[in-house]
């Protein structure tokens, strides 16, 4: 999953000048006990100018599933040229004892100017500051979806997402034939606990055509989380 920003550029005697950041990925997601879990993080530059990213974390306000203190980051500033490619690596670990359960907080990435010995033109330049909720947990928990008001007619497939889990999570779905050897991406979507997605989509079935069909929803390691028969 890749995010795209677009900065506002204020114009004073020329044209406005634009900033761009490329993030990839934009989550965490995973479990943080038991020695912790780790994430990179690529920052692409798709600007023609040189810029510098300085990168934080901070509480998220009114949380009580603060876990901003259990994360180390590196490096905490970067400068890219034009086209090219930077990580953060993050690494966060829940202290012992700690209750099951989510934690969040926020990875930002903040776009900073880098003095150049160029002259400048009158145009004043905004930059990005990018703020991620990203999301941990504590304990085995597993996702948890509802499938409701599943109906397929003709190509035209209609289905409900809930997350009734105690976790977000991100999940894939697919149809399949009853054995599950040949599966039809249908869409990927991630929900926050107690949050439902509606789906429609057409689809293509030649390769399902004269067999029986399943729903199938797999978290993003493959694992089944349910199916149900069509």
């Amino acid at each position: 999953m890749k995010l795209k920003l677009l900065s506002l550029g204020i114009l004073l005697h020329s044209l406005s000048a634009f900033s761009y950041m490329n993030v990839d990925p934009v989550i965490f997601d995973k479990r943080i006990d038991n020695g912790g879990a780790t994430q990179e993080y690529h920052i692409t530059n798709v600007t023609n100018s040189p810029i510098g990213y300085r990168i934080y974390t901070e509480k998220i306000p009114e949380a009580k599933n603060d876990m901003t203190s259990w994360i180390e980051y590196y490096p905490r500033e970067l400068k890219l040229s034009p086209g090219e490619t930077g990580k953060i690596k993050v690494l966060i670990e829940a202290p012992n004892e700690v209750k099951k359960g989510e934690y969040i907080s926020t990875l930002g990435i903040k776009e900073v100017n880098i003095p150049t010995s160029e002259k400048k033109n009158s145009t004043v330049q905004i930059y990005t500051n990018l703020k991620m909720e990203i999301a941990g947990f504590v304990g085995d928990l597993k996702p948890e979806i509802e499938l409701k008001n599943l109906s397929l007619t003709e190509n035209k497939l209609k289905l409900e997402l809930k997350n009734i889990g105690k976790i977000r999570t991100k999940v894939e779905v697919y149809l399949s034939d009853l054995k599950g050897e040949n599966k039809v991406f249908v869409d990927s979507v991630r929900l926050l606990q107690d949050k439902e997605k509606e789906i429609t989509k057409t689809v293509e079935l030649k390769d399902l055509k004269n067999n029986k069909i399943k729903i199938l929803v797999l978290d993003m390691q493959g694992n089944k989380i349910l199916e149900k028969r069509l």
